[in-house]
């Protein structure tokens, strides 16, 4: 099967923005089915996310995360991976849960369901979460530039 990303958001479990996914989106023929990620747009944002406190509340929920990153991002120093994020890696695989590919996971989760139509609520509540977020993580990057 084949997918594409769509929307990103600032919270780890990525179904509680988008819990229709993988969905058809009649307007994008040529893509078969969409997905949403939650986004870690460098080191500081993806050790963020899987925190602890993040880790545990996923796992309580017994969410999905699908994230988005850039490893070219400051995750290595002098060859090495950062110690914060092998940390928060470490402390992720510890942790009872499945981790497959993104394409098992969507599988999976298309499979478990009757529908592949995404509510038009649910798309309205998406689109204004991923604005909110996107301006959020701006003024978080502009901060941390100071």
């Amino acid at each position: 099967m084949v997918y594409a990303r769509n929307l990103t958001f600032s919270g780890i479990d990525t179904t509680e923005h988008n819990p229709s996914m993988p969905y058809r989106d009649a307007a994008r023929p040529l893509s078969h089915y969409w997905f949403s990620c939650s986004d870690a747009e460098d080191v500081d944002e993806f050790v963020d996310l899987l925190s602890t406190r993040n880790q545990a509340r996923l796992q309580r929920r017994g969410g999905v995360c699908i994230v988005a990153t850039h490893f070219g991002k400051r995750f290595c120093a002098n060859g090495r991976v950062v110690p914060a994020v092998e940390a928060r890696l470490r402390e992720l695989a510890a942790r009872p849960g499945w981790f497959p590919t993104v394409g098992e996971l969507l599988d999976r989760l298309r499979l478990s369901r009757n529908d592949d139509v995404l509510p038009a609520a649910e798309w309205r509540r998406m689109q204004y979460r991923w604005a909110f977020d996107l301006v959020v993580r701006k003024l978080r990057q502009r901060l941390r530039a100071r």
